[in-house]
C-alpha cells in the first residue's frame, strides 16, 4: 500500500502543475488535487494504525462540507473532465486490504 501512496502521491504533484488560465479551472483542479492529497493521507493512517498492532483498522474518508465522501466529487470531477483513469474508483483509492484489480491501460 506505502507503493500505491507513493504512486498517489506522484499523481498529485502531477496535478499541481496543471494551470488552467482561467479561473474557475485552475480552483477545481487545485481543489481535486487537494481532495487526492487528502485520501493518500487518509490512507497513511490507515497504514499508521494498521502497524500498531490495531485489530480493526479503519479507513476513514475525509467527507466535504456537506458531509459526504470526498470520492463522491472527485469521481464527478474526473468523469465531466474525461479523466476516468484518474477516478477513486479506477485508481482504487478507497481499497486497502485484499488483492486490487487495475484497468489495463489505453
Amino acid at each position: 500500500m506505502r507503493s500505491e501512496d507513493g504512486v498517489l502521491t506522484d499523481l498529485v504533484a502531477r496535478l499541481r502543475t496543471v494551470h488552467p488560465t482561467d479561473g474557475d479551472g485552475a480552483k477545481a483542479i487545485a481543489d481535486f488535487a487537494t481532495d487526492w492529497q487528502h485520501l493518500v493521507a487518509a490512507r497513511s493512517r490507515y497504514v499508521a494504525t494498521v502497524l500498531s498492532g490495531a485489530t480493526t483498522p479503519k479507513l476513514y474518508v475525509p467527507v466535504d462540507p456537506a458531509g459526504k465522501p470526498i470520492t463522491i466529487r472527485m469521481r464527478e470531477y474526473a468523469e465531466i473532465h474525461h479523466l476516468t483513469a484518474c477516478t477513486p474508483n479506477a485508481l482504487q483509492g478507497e481499497v486497502v486490504e485484499g488483492p486490487r484489480t487495475y484497468p489495463a491501460a489505453p
